[in-house]
């Protein structure tokens, strides 16, 4: 992965700034463009708002699932007869090989100019394509989402110029993207005799008749950057994905696949978290005793290893069986299901489970986090992100004065020496509406910016902040905010 430094702190504020318009587009057409709940790995990078979003719609437009084996297992061996090749009936030629291929570091090994044209190329040969927006501004928007992508590493900004960014939203459709022209071209090779070609992101599962040195070859020859790797069966048995494959009497049976490192170590029941989770690992687990089988045998014989696996991790075996996963059958009742509408997010403690499911019964979805975690620990220091306090955005700060113990409480969602900015220029301008301006020059008395401190820091909603400033404005006797009187359910939490 390639990356140039694009200058420190205060270079890469004016840059972000400018990139906020990014932003402020997407806000303009987020009434037509699909609304996607996702978790932000890209949180405070410019524009994350902005790829999230594109996602969705590269993931709509790009998908070409002919050639994708399908996220979820339970329809993967009909998608194989569906297209006339192989299925759990069909029999194989002994002379048929089955071999997985593997992509080495496909996400930053792909150039961007790749990356964007792939999309663009798909978008301009299919020109009735339902789109929200103009396919131009389309087109245009997935080219910024792949020119500001920036990381970290001491205290320097670095802008990544080859690659696509690992945990990005949008990465993965871009991936897809670009594989599926790779696909099309293996596919419809004559001298690869593909009988079935099936891709999930970088791993493949292939079945040929021809050697696999042919086969690796030409894959290799496709892009310079592009290395496959190959796998073959072993036993007449081959892995692919948590499938193990096994060729028996030429027919495909499967079952589920557990590399030779797998330790049975499962989220504990004993452990401090959220009920929700461990009822989650019991329905995941379970679930693929209902997709990975082909023979019940091998079915029953899992079924008594997940049992045991979960016992040792402190499981009671009531427990189990009440959350085994069972196949929903489909309602044939056209009655809408209310789905939450709000959601709010708790620090997991003791009692907060009784609080989620007091919420829940208003239409609230609650969301657990975690109070600190293993990253925030164990953290490299060259990757901690070290700000000077006037670098530092959303906070609450106070401001003293320089001739008297009078002090000015305020909030910010902007980088404390901006706001700080402001303030003197209001004072120049003799700005009526500035509390701080009004102390000043009717008492002839000097804010003493140079030691403006924080009070409050890492307050990213706005309206937190605010309740803090009349917070903090109550508790303190010198301060000249205009006093804002808190509800009285927060009287018996005040120290004053």
């Amino acid at each position: 992965m390639l990356a140039y430094h694009i200058g420190h702190v205060e270079g890469f504020y004016q840059m972000a700034r400018f990139i906020n318009l990014t932003d402020m587009l997407f806000n303009a057409v987020h009434s037509v463009i699909y609304r996607l709940q996702a978790t932000k790995p890209y949180e405070g990078t410019p524009g994350h708002f902005s790829r999230t979003q594109i996602c969705l719609e590269c993931n709509l437009v790009l998908a070409d699932h002919r050639i994708h084996v399908p996220s979820k297992f339970e329809g993967f061996f009909e998608k194989i007869n569906e297209d006339g090749l192989v299925s759990r009936e069909n029999k194989l030629n002994e002379g048929s090989r089955i071999i997985s291929f593997d992509i080495e570091s496909l996400y930053t090994s792909i150039p961007h100019d790749e990356a964007i044209l792939a999309p663009q190329e798909f978008i301009n040969s299919h020109p009735d394509l339902p789109l929200p927006i103009p396919k131009e501004a389309l087109i245009e928007l997935i080219k910024l989402c792949l020119s500001f992508n920036y990381f970290f590493y001491k205290n320097r900004y670095f802008k990544q110029v080859k690659g696509l960014p690992m945990g990005n939203p949008i990465s993965s459709a871009f991936a897809n993207g670009f594989m599926d022209k790779i696909d099309k071209l293996i596919v419809e090779s004559t001298q690869l005799q593909i009988l079935m070609w099936k891709r999930y992101i970088d791993d493949v599962l292939c079945i040929t008749e021809v050697d696999v040195s042919i086969i690796i070859n030409f894959l290799n020859s496709l892009r310079p950057f592009l290395k496959f790797t190959y796998e073959l069966e072993e036993n007449r048995s081959l892995p692919f994905l948590d499938l193990q494959l096994t060729r028996n009497q030429n027919r495909i049976e499967t079952k589920i696949y557990r590399k030779p490192t797998h330790t049975g170590s499962y989220l504990n029941f004993n452990s401090f978290g959220p009920i929700c989770h461990k009822v989650a690992v019991v329905k995941t687990l379970s679930k693929r005793l209902t997709t990975h089988f082909t023979d019940k045998t091998d079915e029953k014989i899992e079924k008594a290893r997940l049992f045991q696996e979960l016992q040792n991790n402190n499981y009671p075996k009531e427990f189990i069986k009440k959350q085994l996963y069972t196949p929903k059958i489909p309602s044939t009742n056209n009655t809408q299901i209310s789905t939450p509408n709000m959601f709010c997010s708790l620090p997991y403690s003791y009692g907060c489970e009784r609080i989620a499911r007091s919420l829940k019964k208003h239409n609230i979805t609650t969301r657990y986090q975690p109070n600190q975690n293993l990253r925030s620990i164990f953290r490299h220091p060259d990757t901690k992100q070290i700000y000077k306090p006037e670098d530092r955005a959303n906070v609450v700060y106070k401001i003293p004065c320089k001739s008297c113990q009078a002090i000015y409480i305020g909030e910010t969602s902007k980088p404390l020496s901006e706001r700080i900015n402001q303030h003197k220029s209001a004072l120049k301008r003799h700005n009526p509406t500035s509390l701080l301006v009004d102390h000043a020059f009717n008492n002839s008395h000097t804010p003493d910016f140079d030691h403006t401190s924080i009070i409050h820091q890492n307050i990213k909603e706005k309206h937190c902040r605010l309740f803090l400033e009349s917070w903090s404005s109550l508790e303190n006797k010198n301060s000249i905010n205009r006093k804002i009187d808190l509800p009285d359910i927060y009287t018996q939490f005040r120290t004053s």
